[in-house]
């Protein structure tokens, strides 16, 4: 869950009754999958423990538009430990 979520609606708020210039996402809830890096306080750690305590410098690409357009990110949605990465054949 992202700690920040309830300020970032507010602004969401502040925002919205001083300026009708709003992205085509602006305000709506967005759950990103845990692969995907969000700058701040959430973790990225892709369902593994041993990236439990990792934070992203950056928000990827993804997320930076979603922001763009106006989207709160929410959360993130749990996955299998690396996305169920499973190495098979030769390198």
């Amino acid at each position: 869950m992202n700690p920040d979520v309830l300020h970032d609606a507010e602004a969401c708020d502040v925002k919205r009754s001083v300026t009708k210039n709003i992205g085509p996402l602006f305000g709506i809830p967005v759950i990103v999958k845990d692969n995907i890096n969000t700058a701040g306080a959430m973790h990225t750690t892709a369902g593994a423990i041993a990236l439990e305590n990792n934070h992203a410098a950056k928000d990827a690409f993804v997320v930076t538009q979603l922001k763009k357009a106006g989207a709160i990110i929410l959360g993130k949605a749990n996955l299998t430990e690396l996305a169920n990465f499973v190495f098979r054949g030769n390198a």
